[in-house]
């Protein structure tokens, strides 16, 4: 009797695209930085391999199919609950340089050159609309003001009537958070310090 082994081919996900900035008070304290370097090379070899070393999102080649030839990226994913102050890593994946950029379009729109800023938006939602996903209220926002050339406080207003924009969003970047890796759970103060409980005791760290 032959046994075969039956490979699922890689499809792209675009709506990895929709995913939120994370929050100011967790920055300096991602799972890359807490857990280790052993850990997130591990992490991220595995993400890699996943996406066949193409782009999650698009399926793009990282060093040859878009405007930002880079060496694949690796970029954590969340579940996060802005009321609660929770956010759950839940997977990493592997991006090309246009992909990620637009994932972290606050910190693109001063990396990156107005016009390298237009494609990576423009890109990113083209991809969103191709699966009929909305985009963050943070995407959108950028797109309208710098694609469209809408005022920012006319877009805010809109986003908020949908109730696709909403005040916890601003003011969820102050006080502590927890951040849940796996099974173990950290307390985050902002300022890369944090709390993990273990076995029943605090373990203080530094990010």
């Amino acid at each position: 009797m032959t046994l075969t082994l039956e490979i699922k081919p890689f499809v792209p996900d675009p709506s990895i695209l929709r995913h939120p900035t994370l929050p100011k008070a967790l920055s300096g304290c991602a799972p890359r930085v807490i857990k280790g370097k052993e850990w997130w090379d591990k992490e991220r070899r595995a993400a890699y391999r996943e996406s066949g070393y193409r782009c999650a999102a698009c399926g793009a080649d990282p060093n040859e199919a878009n405007f930002l030839p880079r060496p694949i990226e690796a970029h954590e994913c969340y579940d996060i609950d802005y009321l609660k102050h929770v956010a759950v890593h839940v997977r990493t994946v592997g991006l090309c340089g246009a992909c990620h950029a637009f994932i972290h379009i606050g910190r693109s729109r001063h990396a990156l050159s107005t016009r390298q800023l237009k494609r990576v938006l423009k890109r990113g939602m083209s991809l969103l609309r191709s699966v009929k996903v909305l985009p963050h209220w943070e995407h959108e926002l950028l797109y309208e003001v710098v694609i469209r050339d809408k005022l920012a406080h006319k877009v805010r207003s809109r986003l908020l009537k949908e109730g696709r924009y909403r005040q916890e969003h601003f003011f969820s970047r102050f006080g502590e958070w927890t951040l849940v890796i796996g099974e173990e759970r950290f307390t985050i103060f902002g300022g890369g310090q944090y709390v993990r409980e273990n076995n029943g005791t605090d373990e203080r760290g530094d990010g």
